[in-house]
């Protein structure tokens, strides 16, 4: 057991989540008294398929990107239902795309390690997507969102934000995780308490795998030792303050409306720290997905 004694509300083991609906919470106000309180504290057979020697998403992943359609993507292929919302999404779009000029989703190579993004059920370790125009009036934090997937079972579903940066720092927060104080905390959504950790060392004490390489949970002592040594970088942990999180049934009743697109995608998307990036997260995962996720990224930006 680590001697690590975190401050209240800061829970850097893996959690079971309560599934909380979303709030309205304001997230900057909550975040600063948090931290206020802190700096008060101090402190085989031939009829058998071989294993895969790889994630299997990757394997997935290279099947979409095979068996995308080799024709055009129009805007009625992109919305064939005109009474439905999306439709504002791609307004003025080209109604055709030069084939030739065609890009395939999930751009994935053979042992290249190529960042990529695939259409995909919701399920642990994918990513949620947010619909461009839906988070204008209301829950401006979601606008934009890109969110990991970190449970989802029958209880409901809870994952954090991966492009919410705050102001603060490890170290404007807890003084118990020495050798991260400079690590950027993110602010993982509007419900719960205390703060988690995303990477993707597998030897980790305490740590729980959501998918292949994906861990949620840190010993800091080790985390500390690892850095020290030269195996791991400090910007391969990604902090998160607080999660979203969905009742059952509530994301289902959400991604059928339309106001989320979920994707499965490539660990570096989901690790990366979401800093001064030359392209946003959101665009980049978009346009990954290619055909009229594309689209929508380029609509988003003025593109077309």
């Amino acid at each position: 057991v680590s001697a690590f004694a975190p401050l209240p509300g800061l829970n850097l083991r893996p959690r079971s989540f309560a599934h909380q609906p979303r709030s309205t919470v304001s997230w900057s106000r909550t975040l600063a008294l948090q931290a206020e309180k802190a700096e008060k504290d101090a402190g085989q057979d031939d009829d058998e398929a071989p294993p895969l020697s790889e994630d299997w998403r990757n394997f997935r992943a290279r099947l979409v990107s095979q068996e995308a359609p080799p024709y055009a993507v129009t805007a009625e292929m992109w919305n064939p239902d005109p009474e439905t919302e999306d439709e504002a999404v791609f307004s003025g779009a080209s109604n055709f795309i030069d084939p030739r000029k065609r890009k395939r989703s999930s751009r994935v190579r053979d042992g290249a390690g190529e960042s990529w993004a695939h259409e995909a059920p919701v399920e642990p370790g994918c990513i949620l997507i947010a619909r461009p125009d839906y988070f204008g009036k209301s829950q401006h934090y979601f606008n934009q969102a890109v969110i990991c997937i970190v449970e989802h079972n029958e209880k409901g579903t809870a994952g954090f934000v991966l492009n919410r940066p705050t102001p603060y720092k490890i170290g404007s927060v807890t003084n118990k995780l020495p050798g991260f104080e400079e690590c950027p905390l993110y602010m993982g959504g509007d419900v719960g308490e205390g703060v988690q950790v995303l990477h993707g060392v597998r030897s980790m004490a305490g740590s729980k795998e959501i998918v292949d390489g994906l861990m949620m949970g840190v010993d800091p002592w080790q985390a500390q030792e690892l850095v020290e040594s030269g195996e791991q970088r400090t910007q391969d942990f990604r902090f998160f303050y607080k999660y979203a999180g969905w009742a059952p049934g509530q994301l289902k009743e959400e991604v059928e409306r339309g106001v989320w697109y979920s994707a499965a995608c490539s660990r570096d998307l989901i690790l990366r720290q979401c800093l001064h990036l030359p392209k946003p997260l959101w665009r980049e995962v978009l346009e990954l997905m290619g055909g009229r996720y594309s689209l929508i990224s380029k609509s988003t930006y003025g593109e077309l």
